[in-house]
């Protein structure tokens, strides 16, 4: 005998199974997540910057596993989150303005860290600071680098490697600003190739293998979200 789902329960059941979305049905890209995600990536930045060159702590944006976007995540999903929720319910962010959030933070700890920040600023200083009369290096290719590429004034070189002379406190923005500038172009399309790049290999990699991505896992697990409770489950 074949057993059916009696079609009073069927609704039901199907309605249970859609995925949380908040009262305004905002689960896209949202102006409000934007601006939180904004302001994750400029704490990020600063203070990956500082912990990495001041304190010299631990490391907030080691590798892979990106310890700040995930602390800033869990305080996302577990306090601020429930919080606002609380307060009103429609301040309660969907699970896609929430990984907007976590993209946008993931992104910032790959820029300010080993993912770009130090190898940048190191290349375009490095050769003219070290540049000896025994390793020669003004000659074989210092000269040959264009002045756009790299940083020209030998003080704000100094300063990035030995610091600021007592008394000084500035940063010497008009040397650096020409040279990051050039940068950027190269930059913008790099990332924008790793970018397709993901998503040309993503199909093999996540419907064909199935890969899991356990990094990931802790995170999705905070995102996710059910009907009528706050907290993640």
């Amino acid at each position: 005998m074949k057993k059916t789902i009696p079609t009073e329960y069927q609704s039901s059941i199907e309605k249970s199974q859609e995925p949380y979305r908040s009262p305004e049905g905002r689960d896209g890209i949202t102006l409000r997540a934007f601006l939180i995600g904004t302001a994750a990536s400029l704490l990020i930045g600063a203070g990956v910057a500082y912990a990495d060159n001041f304190i010299r702590g631990s490391n907030l944006a080691l590798d892979l596993g990106s310890p700040a976007a995930l602390f800033l995540l869990f305080v996302l999903v577990v306090l601020l989150n429930p919080v606002l929720g609380w307060m009103r319910r429609t301040w309660y962010l969907s699970t896609a303005e929430i990984s907007l959030v976590y993209i946008m933070a993931l992104l910032a700890t790959s820029v300010a860290s080993m993912g770009l920040t130090p190898f940048l600023l190191a290349y375009t200083t490095g050769a003219q600071y070290y540049a000896s009369p025994e390793n020669r290096w003004g000659e074989l290719f210092v000269e040959h680098v264009p002045n756009w590429m790299v940083v020209q004034d030998p003080l704000a070189i100094q300063y990035f490697y030995e610091g600021n002379p007592q008394g000084v406190s500035t940063i010497p923005w008009s040397a650096w600003i020409p040279a990051l500038l050039a940068w950027l172009p190269f930059l913008i399309a790099l990332y924008l190739f790793m970018i397709a790049l993901m998503v040309v290999l993503r199909r093999q990699w996540m419907d064909h293998e199935r890969l899991l991505y356990p990094l990931m896992q802790p995170s999705l697990a905070m995102v996710a979200q059910e009907r009528g409770r706050l907290l993640p489950p």
